[in-house]
């Protein structure tokens, strides 16, 4: 299984280091493919302070999560995403969050690969237009628990 993991997945997991979607992101049980955008990197150094305010997490214990998470992940600079896929994304998104458009466009590049987002607004602007390729944190956990 192949899984485009969104900003805000990787947020909640450093927010909330022992919950399900840390749990999903980091333990070995839980076998899939984790892919995401170079940019998330960015904004997860950008946020650092923030996290470790809302966490209530020592900043070393922060670094130390971070580093877990995304040792697990493979990031894809958003240059290397084809302009049919950005096109076909933009698309998807312009009308939602723009912001969300190199996701979809690395969900579109992507064969069989799969968005997991918590964005609600996201996946029901998505889903209006008809793009199904959207999992949500219970629906990944039951797939990867049965």
């Amino acid at each position: 299984m192949k899984i485009i993991v969104d900003t805000n997945r990787l947020f909640s997991a450093l927010l909330t280091p022992f919950g399900k979607i840390a749990d999903l992101l980091i333990n070995p049980k839980y076998n899939f493919e984790k892919y995401c955008c170079h940019y998330t990197m960015v904004e997860l150094f950008k946020y650092h302070n923030k996290i470790i305010e809302i966490s209530k997490q020592p900043p070393e214990d922060i670094g130390q999560i971070m580093y877990g998470f995304l040792n697990k992940i493979t990031f894809i600079n958003e240059s290397q995403l084809t302009t049919t896929h950005k096109t076909q994304a933009y698309e998807l998104t312009k009308d939602v969050d723009e912001k969300d458009m190199p996701f979809v466009a690395l969900t579109l590049a992507i064969p069989e690969s799969l968005l997991w987002t918590g964005d609600k607004k996201l996946i029901s602007g998505l889903k209006n237009k008809d793009f199904q390729r959207c999992i949500s944190t219970e629906d990944l956990f039951t797939t990867l628990n049965m």
